[in-house]
């Protein structure tokens, strides 16, 4: 999962938003708005928001991985679809 949310980090952040349409937006941007977590990079808000409840990395899974722009998908997720 860190590898996948790194990705969403740094040049071109703005084309990866998780949440957008599905619902978990408007809590997400909430999180985002605290104070405590407003200078925090993209990446620890996201591992923050989705690891806080039991099963919300696998239940938002697909939704992190749609939200990965094809150039920057993280080499190790290349490597084992290439196996497959």
């Amino acid at each position: 999962m860190d590898s996948i949310l790194r990705t969403m980090e740094g040049p071109g952040d703005a084309e990866s938003r998780p949440g957008d349409g599905s619902g978990v937006g408007p809590s997400l941007r909430r999180l985002h708005g605290m104070p405590a977590q407003r200078d925090w990079p993209r990446a620890a808000v996201l591992r923050r928001f989705f690891g806080s409840r039991a099963g919300g990395k696998e239940r938002h899974a697909a939704l992190l991985v749609q939200a990965v722009h094809p150039d920057r998908v993280p080499a190790p997720l290349v490597a084992v679809l290439g196996q497959v």
